[in-house]
C-alpha cells in the first residue's frame, strides 16, 4: 500500500507551495512539491499539471526540480491568469524516469515500470482518487529531457489518464505508438539537440499519424538540448494545453 503524506509549506501571493512523499513497495520515497497558481475559480475547474524534470535536477532536496524549466512554466501560467496545480515529483539521484540511454536512436519499453516512474503513477493515482467525484478533473503531462521520455512512456501505459501532454525533447518507444492517437500531442525539440536526437520525436510523432492520430510537433531552429524555455515560454503552446 503506498502512502501519501501532505503539509502546507509557504504561501506566496497567489502561489502555494506543498509537499509530500509518496513510499512505494521498498520503502524508497518520491518526494514531490504541488504548486497551486490563482485559485480564483471553483476547486473542480482547476486543471492538474504533472511535470517531469531533467536527470540535472534529480535528487532528495525536494527542490532542485523546481528550478529548470519550471520557472518559465510558472511565469507564463500567471501571466496568462490561468489557476492550476502544479505537480512536481523529484527522482532519487542514480535512477531515471526511464531505463533507457537518452542518446540512443530508440528504445523498447520496459514490462514494468523504473521504480520513480511507478511512484508517479501511484502519486496520479492519488490524485485521480482524491477527484472522483470530480467529473470535470483534467490532468495534464509534461516533461523535459530525461522527463520528456518519462511523459511518452507515461502516456503510453496510460492514456486513459491525461487529457493532453507536451514532451520536450524526449523519446518513445514507437512500436507502441498506436496507443497515443487519441490523446491530444505537441511535442517539441530542438534541431540542433546532440543529447537527445531530434529523430526521437520526428519518428514517435510520424507512426502515431500513421495510427490514425493527430499530434502536433515542432522543431526549433538552431536550438541544441535546452529547447524547454522556448515551449514554456510562448503563451501559444500553453494555452494549446490548458484548452484541451
Amino acid at each position: 500500500m503506498k502512502k501519501i503524506y501532505l503539509f502546507l509549506l509557504t504561501v506566496i501571493i497567489l502561489i502555494t507551495y506543498s509537499f509530500g512523499l509518496i513510499e512505494s513497495k521498498k520503502k524508497k520515497n518520491l518526494k514531490y512539491k504541488i504548486i497551486s497558481l490563482g485559485k480564483t475559480k471553483k476547486s473542480k475547474e482547476i486543471p492538474i499539471i504533472i511535470f517531469l524534470h531533467g536527470a540535472g535536477e534529480r535528487g532528495s532536496d525536494n527542490k532542485k526540480q523546481l528550478t529548470v524549466g519550471l520557472p518559465k512554466l510558472i511565469e507564463s501560467l500567471n501571466l496568462m491568469k490561468i489557476s492550476c496545480d502544479i505537480v512536481v515529483p523529484q527522482c532519487p539521484e542514480n535512477s531515471k524516469w526511464v531505463d533507457t540511454e537518452w542518446g540512443a536512436k530508440s528504445h523498447k519499453m520496459s514490462k514494468e515500470t523504473s521504480e520513480p516512474l511507478g511512484e508517479v503513477i501511484a502519486l496520479v493515482d492519488s490524485i485521480i482518487y482524491a477527484n472522483s467525484k470530480n467529473k470535470q478533473l483534467k490532468i495534464y503531462l509534461t516533461g523535459i529531457s530525461m522527463g520528456g521520455f518519462g511523459t511518452w512512456e507515461l502516456l503510453q501505459r496510460f492514456p486513459e489518464k491525461f487529457k493532453a501532454a507536451m514532451p520536450i525533447c524526449g523519446g518513445a518507444d514507437t512500436s507502441l505508438a498506436c496507443k497515443l492517437k487519441g490523446i491530444p500531442i505537441w511535442a517539441f525539440h530542438g534541431k540542433n539537440d546532440k543529447v537527445v536526437l531530434p529523430s526521437r520525436t520526428s519518428d514517435i510523432v510520424n507512426e502515431i499519424k500513421k495510427c490514425g492520430g493527430t499530434p502536433k510537433s515542432s522543431f526549433f531552429e538552431k536550438v541544441g538540448h535546452l529547447s524547454w524555455d522556448k515551449v514554456y515560454g510562448n503563451p501559444k503552446y500553453i494555452k494549446w494545453l490548458i484548452n484541451q
